[in-house]
Parts: structure tokens; C-alpha cells; sequence
């Protein structure tokens, strides 16, 4: 099945009796979708549609909830993509109960944002120490590579970023998780060269910043469906 298109997938459920509310956590699926549970839509993210021009891209982590009056349940979701070139459910789909689905939720959340907070501050840090002495360049790009990592963190896993600014373009969101992935790797080589210049040869780290600047000019000027080969 090609990556672009659409698609429908359908899952039917035997459940316990007197389940009560269900709660279904779904993750990133490329790039738009409709989620349906006994017939009933719940939601869904981005717009998913027959054609390109119809459809909207997006990718937002989110938890749905409804009441398993039966034993059995049938989940539909509609899937398009016409953006990227992997289509589809890309993750795990998680069901369980919705207070203890809510509960791991909130811990998911809470460690991401533990992780976050703690780069960040890493990243500030080492960036106030160059400031205050020019020649702490070792600093300055390791602060720099903290940030990159939070920008990166942001942009995957829970999403923060779309959670946080929910109109931001689905372009914008790809391509920083793109490019944040091709930079972070060259200045933490030249965190390494500055630390240890006589371990680093120059043409080590320069064959890295060629190959970060020129995957991330690729990335700013080709739409998703090209840059994500």
C-alpha cells in the first residue's frame, strides 16, 4: 500500500462486561485522521479528506474517551495523506481504562516536561557563561546544542509544539523536527573540537557542518513528501 492516499482501518473489540468509559490514546498518524467508535465520531486531527487540496496535515498526540455499553466495540479510523511519504498509523494505539489512561497520560506529560525544563536550563546556562566570558566557546555551543534538543523534543514524542501553538503549520513542525535532528549533531562536534582540539582534526568536524548545512538547506527549500527520504 503506497504512502500517499487514503485509507480506512477498522479494529472490532470483545470487552469484559461493565467496562464503564473507555479511554483511547492515539499518537502521531501521517497526516490527517478521523476516529469513529461504534459509529459515533470522537474526533480527530488535521483533515482527512480524498484529495490533496481538501486535506489538512497535522499531528497532535490526543486522548478520546467513550462508554463501552458492549461487550463488543468497533474502532474506525480514516486516514488520508498526501504530504509526507510514509502514510498511515505510524504508533501503538493505547486502550484502557479511562482513569488509568488519563493517569499515565499525566505521567508521560510529566516527565517530558521534567526532561524539557532540565536541557533548557542546561542550555541557558552553559549560553550565560559564554556571555560572560567571550572565550568560553565550548559553552556557548554546548548551551546551543541543549537548545536544539528542547526545539527537537518539542517538535516530537507528545508534540509539545502543536500543543502549545495549535494553528503553527504542519510544514513548520516537519521541518524543524528535520532540520533540529541535522544541526544538533555538528555543533555538538564543535563542543567536542573546542574542548578537545588536539583529539579533533579539523576536517572531522567540518565534513559534519557540511553535511548538517547542506540537509537542512534540502529541508527548507523541498516540500515534506521530498525532504523526508
Amino acid at each position: 500500500i503506497p504512502g500517499r492516499g487514503y485509507s480506512t482501518y477498522a479494529l472490532r473489540i470483545l470487552l469484559p462486561e461493565n467496562v464503564g468509559r473507555m479511554g483511547l490514546k492515539i499518537e502521531t498518524i501521517s497526516t490527517a485522521y478521523r476516529v469513529y467508535v461504534d459509529g459515533v465520531l470522537l474526533g480527530g486531527i488535521g483533515k482527512a479528506e480524498k484529495t490533496e487540496k481538501e486535506s489538512v496535515p497535522q499531528y497532535i498526540v490526543d486522548f478520546y474517551s467513550f462508554e463501552a455499553s458492549q461487550q463488543e466495540t468497533i474502532i474506525v479510523i480514516q486516514v488520508s495523506n498526501f504530504f509526507h511519504r510514509k502514510g498511515g498509523i505510524w504508533e501503538g494505539i493505547s486502550l484502557a481504562g479511562e482513569s488509568s489512561m488519563r493517569k499515565q497520560w499525566i505521567k508521560d506529560i510529566a516527565s517530558a516536561i521534567f526532561l524539557i525544563s532540565a536541557i533548557l536550563i542546561m542550555g541557558l546556562y552553559h549560553i550565560g557563561i559564554y556571555l560572560q566570558r567571550k572565550v568560553e566557546y565550548p559553552s556557548l555551543y554546548f548551551g546551543t546544542f541543549c537548545l536544539i534538543i528542547v526545539l527537537r523534543t518539542l517538535a516530537t514524542g507528545e508534540i509539545f509544539l502543536t500543543q502549545l501553538f495549535p494553528n503553527l503549520p504542519w510544514i513548520v513542525q516537519i521541518k524543524l523536527e528535520y532540520i533540529t535532528f541535522y544541526t544538533a549533531l555538528p555543533v555538538f562536534m564543535l563542543y567536542m573540537y573546542n574542548l578537545f582540539p588536539a583529539d579533533f582534526k579539523k576536517p572531522i568536524y567540518r565534513i559534519f557542518n557540511i553535511i548538517g548545512v547542506v540537509f537542512s538547506i534540502f529541508v527548507l527549500l523541498t516540500p515534506a513528501y521530498v525532504f523526508s527520504y
